[in-house]
């Protein structure tokens, strides 16, 4: 059981970052829209172009596809990782169920003879299943939240790598 969860933690984690590179391709991706000939001056893209051996009509279509696999690959590593949260809760709401049913059914004779069986099976699914929602939701917080955590700690690096730079040149050249 350990291994699912940390395998659960490791898919949340690759999607968190597949959501930061699709994020993170956005701002390029508008740029070569409004402004082909000034993007393409860049030393990165030039190299890319040449590499690939692009025409310039064709950079918009190239970069478009580039983007585009890129948010596809975040959106099919999400639905995985609701797929897998739905198994794990499942499962969990399975083993809680089982060991419940062990529970009533190692009562004493005459616990059983004197008690509502469909009772005890009705409730005891009504609560499996609230038990399985809850541990589906909660998993899949935890998911959201370690993607936004993720996302923010990476674009707060960004802007500060950026931003520093700048702050310390205007503070130096103040004294």
């Amino acid at each position: 059981r350990k291994l699912s969860y940390f395998l659960l933690i490791f898919l949340m984690s690759v999607t968190a970052f597949a959501e930061v590179i699709s994020i993170g391709a956005v701002v390029p991706f508008i740029g070569i829209i409004i402004d082909t000939e000034k993007f393409s001056n860049y030393f990165l893209i030039k190299l890319i172009i040449s590499y690939l051996n692009i025409p310039q009509d064709n950079i918009k279509v190239f970069f478009g596809a580039f983007f585009l696999f890129f948010v596809l690959i975040s959106t099919i590593l999400k639905t995985i990782n609701n797929w897998y949260v739905a198994i794990i809760s499942n499962l969990a709401g399975a083993e809680i169920g089982k060991e419940t049913f062990k529970l009533i059914l190692n009562q004493n004779y005459q616990f059983h003879l004197e008690s509502n069986s469909n009772f005890f099976v009705s409730t005891l699914t009504k609560k499996i299943e609230i038990c399985v929602k809850s541990i589906s939701s909660l998993l899949i917080l935890f998911l959201s939240l370690i993607t936004l955590t993720t996302v923010i700690l990476f674009f707060n690096v960004l802007y500060f790598q950026i931003t520093m730079p700048i702050i310390l040149i205007g503070f130096l050249s103040y004294f």
